[in-house]
């Protein structure tokens, strides 16, 4: 099986052209066999790039422990960059494809930088954080994917992110199916430092798209409105263009190809 290995700013990823269906037998277990970092080719997640009737190409996605995603930022940057270098026609970098009856627009700024239309956030202030500790501030929104963001101080240093992580999501009552949880540091005027554990890794990644947004948007209600918030996540730098009533979000950063190879699966 021929995949290609993706890095969004340290969100790492498999991206498979699966446009001919050649790879429709590959289901939860092999993903997670797949993502392994110890007997797989390692990932965060496993996209299958596919067709569209109506659009440019379809996406895919799979958590590392084999769960079906419904969204993923970082991965629609991968993605389109895969689809770019991919697809017969490279008349436009712009490019609009499907992921879960969602439409997804997003473009191609230069060789590596790839900008994506977020959509719609959802829920938001739905669950209130109070419980889980004190806090300089709270948010909850879904992004695309739930998260619960939370601002405190010294986030690269000293923060136990693993056990904040376990902490709400032992709350069932309010996370049924679990949430993606960050801790952010407010280090300047529309510049933030953020950390995630995300649903489906069980584990620290070192950026996530939707994270960023939910962060960005926090950012906004604590230290006021700002169109454009900038993010230093242990992968590299984020960047977050929105609107005041939040209704249009784009996610900026790179994405490149690693490596590609073949494994047996």
């Amino acid at each position: 099986m021929l995949f290609h290995k993706y890095s969004s700013t340290g969100n790492d990823f498999i991206l498979l052209d699966n446009r001919d269906k050649k790879y429709d037998f590959i289901q939860s277990s092999i993903v997670e066999n797949l993502c392994h970092r110890r007997f797989g080719v390692g990932a965060d997640g496993v996209i299958f790039l596919e067709k569209s009737a109506k659009l440019d190409f379809s996406m895919r996605f799979f958590n590392a422990d084999g769960s079906a995603a419904s969204f993923c930022g970082n991965g629609a940057r991968a993605i389109t960059h895969f689809a770019h270098h991919l697809l017969e026609d490279k008349s436009s970098d712009r490019y609009t494809f499907e992921i879960n009856n969602r439409v997804i627009k997003s473009e191609i700024l230069d060789r590596n930088e790839v900008i994506v239309e977020m959509p719609a956030i959802f829920d938001l202030d739905k669950i209130k954080l109070n419980e889980f500790g004190l806090f300089l501030g709270s948010l909850y929104v879904d992004t695309g994917v739930p998260h619960a963001v939370f601002i405190t101080d010294a986030v690269f240093y000293d923060y136990d992110l693993k056990s904040l992580y376990k902490k709400v999501n032992k709350n069932h009552k309010l996370f049924p199916h679990g949430v993606n949880v960050s801790v952010m540091e407010v280090m300047d005027d529309g510049f933030i430092a953020l950390r995630t554990q995300e649903r489906g890794v069980e584990d620290e990644t070192y950026s996530c798209g939707t994270a960023a947004v939910a962060a960005a948007i926090l950012t906004c209600r604590f230290s006021g409105f700002h169109e454009e918030i900038n993010i230093q996540v242990k992968g590299g730098k984020l960047k977050i263009l929105l609107d005041k009533d939040f209704k249009k979000i784009k996610l900026c950063g790179k994405a490149e190809k690693i490596f590609c190879g073949e494994i047996e699966v």
